[in-house]
């Protein structure tokens, strides 16, 4: 991964070198461990499974895997995504090959498998008020704000990476899957460089703002319309859902293949309340299995690394990094 990640105003990103390190340190383990070895100890509570070999197209929760925050009423996230080191795929020629959707989301639905409940924050409060019905698991998700990255083809506004970066807020009335809000090219050079994305819900609860930061410095920021939102989950995916080939096994191996990687990561509530991905919140990891069973009922396909430190030192909070690998079986 090269060294140089962009920086955002007022904040302070993560250097590249020190990502590297880490990188490869994990991925050493990986490459001990041997098959069906060196399955991660997740961070957060009971993981949640999504069905790697779903239809795909509408339902989050296929086929996703990372995590998210609940027991709260977010207004903000935040990461830096690292850009694979590789052409985008989207149209796969065989199986396993298409690329994800990387992003962090605020949403109104915690997928399908998600739990089916939670706590609420009165706006202005200072804690929470039982009383969120959570979502229907399998049913589509209603209202999300999304910034991130993903594998495109084509001509403009597709880079020569074959990778974007986009922001997508979908309020109750729209469907839930749909062209981005909106897109920039990420250029070839940008591949294995980070990008730095967040969402902020607007104090009035009417809007919702994205910013977007590319490995070369050039800055985006837009604000959606979004009238009433409130965001019970905040994410941090590689989500699959629309890929048309996905995630499988990798080949007989004695290593994992890590498909992506957060860095940065920060979720902000509703009532002001700062942490890295790790809280304070309740967190749950999303990991992808062949049925949508958990482990050993479902085969695991993919799933998210432990959280670590990138050592950005948010407040001198731990867990606001993590990869996401597939498992050689």
């Amino acid at each position: 991964m090269r060294s140089r990640v962009p920086r955002s105003p007022g904040k302070v990103l993560a250097a590249g070198a020190t990502a590297a390190l880490l990188g490869l340190s994990m991925a050493g383990s990986a490459a001990a461990a041997g098959p069906k070895g060196g399955l991660f100890s997740l961070s957060g509570g009971a993981p949640i499974p999504t069905n790697a070999n779903c239809a795909g197209g509408t339902a989050q929760g296929c086929a996703e895997a990372g995590y998210q925050a609940s027991g709260r009423d977010f207004r903000y996230a935040q990461a830096v995504i690292i850009v694979p080191g590789h052409q985008g795929v989207v149209t796969a020629t065989a199986p396993g090959e298409a690329d994800p959707q990387l992003y962090v989301a605020l949403t109104d639905s915690a997928g399908t498998g998600g739990p089916p409940g939670g706590t609420r924050e009165t706006p202005g409060s200072t804690g929470e008020t039982p009383g969120s019905t959570g979502e229907t698991p399998g049913i589509p998700a209603g209202e999300y704000a999304r910034v991130g990255v993903r594998p495109c083809t084509g001509g403009a506004p597709c880079g020569s990476s074959g990778w974007e970066a986009f922001a997508q807020v979908l309020g109750t009335t729209t469907p839930p899957v749909g062209p981005p809000s909106f897109v920039t090219p990420i250029a070839a050079a940008g591949e294995g460089d980070g990008v730095f994305v967040s969402v902020y819900l607007a104090p009035s609860g009417q809007s919702v703002h994205t910013v977007i930061t590319l490995p070369d410095g050039s800055t985006f920021n837009n604000t959606f319309t979004d009238r009433g939102a409130v965001f019970p989950w905040a994410q941090a995916v590689a989500d699959w859902t629309t890929a048309t080939a996905k995630p499988q096994p990798v080949p007989p191996s004695p290593a994992k293949v890590r498909d992506a990687q957060f860095l940065e990561g920060r979720f902000t509530t509703l009532n002001g309340q700062q942490g890295t991905f790790a809280g304070p919140w309740a967190l749950n990891a999303f990991e992808g299995t062949g049925n949508g069973a958990p482990p050993p009922a479902g085969t695991l396909l993919v799933q998210p690394s432990y959280l670590w430190n990138d050592e950005t030192n948010f407040h001198g909070r731990f867990g606001d990094a993590f990869g996401v690998w597939r498992f050689p079986f």
